[in-house]
């Protein structure tokens, strides 16, 4: 007799709780503190209070509150609000022409259902170090908006990140927007991964200028290589102004791989992560080369 072993087990029970403002949202959020979850899309939520996971005395549903999708750029500013899908940055003909980093990651990021529901500030809070939509935000020099007991105050998405499903948030806050203050004109982002909507097993993201054959302004961001995603800071400061023929790339791809710190898990080695950050990493500057945004 076989028998088949089920991971899904009955929530504990919780408060339920869907505010149709922030002020009432974060209200519920302090007085619960580190009992109370978020839920704006639900795509890690749920699954994780059914797998037992995940086990809140209470759930605050921000999906209610108004005027939290939408996507614009305003005093050469991109700004997206907190509850904007993942689908919709990917059909957003504003995130293609000017943000094709971030349009590339909203591309390969799970399935269109986890797209239709994932939003932009659930992935990012979420924390995952492979995640595919913090490494162009975070290449880009994204911003976070945030409102809480204190009133707002905004903080870089690089600071934001602490490490593995851990951030600066604190009891009671709610990312509002992210806003993306900068517009390179070469970009692109790459992943590595097993299956068409997997994680990644490594992920990069390459932004910067460039003219009269000269590198400036550049970011590179990789992702599922380090408790959190990185900037390769040496590795930019060794592109910087230079020419990108093919031994600088190369010596750039050697670079990189002495500032991530990979580890072994279910999806790929240690070893697999470092050699491919140095393949991904020529890979993505030269597609960035062959790319141009609309200015």
């Amino acid at each position: 007799m076989s028998s088949v072993v089920s991971f899904i087990k009955q929530p504990k029970d919780f408060e339920y709780f869907a505010l149709s403002s922030l002020e009432g949202a974060s209200k519920i959020l302090l007085a619960y503190g580190e009992d109370a979850h978020i839920l704006a899309g639900g795509t890690d939520v749920v699954p994780n209070m059914k797998r037992g996971h995940l086990s809140p005395k209470s759930i605050v549903n921000i999906k209610r509150i108004p005027n939290l999708s939408y996507m614009y750029i305003e005093d050469s500013i991109l700004k997206i609000g907190a509850l904007t899908t993942i689908e919709d940055i990917r059909k957003s003909s504003l995130i293609r022409d000017n943000y094709q980093a971030l349009h590339m990651a909203s591309e390969v990021m799970g399935t269109q259902n986890i797209r239709n529901v994932a939003t932009i500030a659930g992935n990012v809070c979420r924390a995952s170090p492979a995640s595919d939509m913090i490494s162009p935000l975070m290449a880009l020099e994204a911003d976070l908006k945030i409102f809480g007991p204190n009133g707002w105050r905004i903080i870089p998405l690089e600071d934001f990140l602490i490490g593995p499903e851990k951030t600066q948030l604190g009891i009671g806050e709610i990312v509002t927007e992210i806003r993306v203050t900068k517009q390179p004109t070469k970009q692109a982002f790459l992943k590595s991964k097993r299956v068409s909507h997997d994680l990644a097993k490594i992920n990069i993201c390459a932004v910067f200028d460039y003219a009269e054959n000269r590198c400036s302004n550049i970011r590179i961001t990789i992702g599922s290589a380090a408790p959190k995603v990185v900037r390769v800071k040496r590795t930019e400061e060794f592109l910087e102004s230079k020419e990108l023929r093919d031994e600088v790339i190369e010596e750039a791809g050697r670079i990189a791989q002495t500032e991530i710190s990979p580890i072994t898990d279910v999806r790929s080695t240690s070893d697999y992560r470092r050699k491919m950050g140095k393949v991904l990493l020529k890979r993505v500057i030269k597609t960035a080369l062959e790319r141009g945004v609309a200015l």
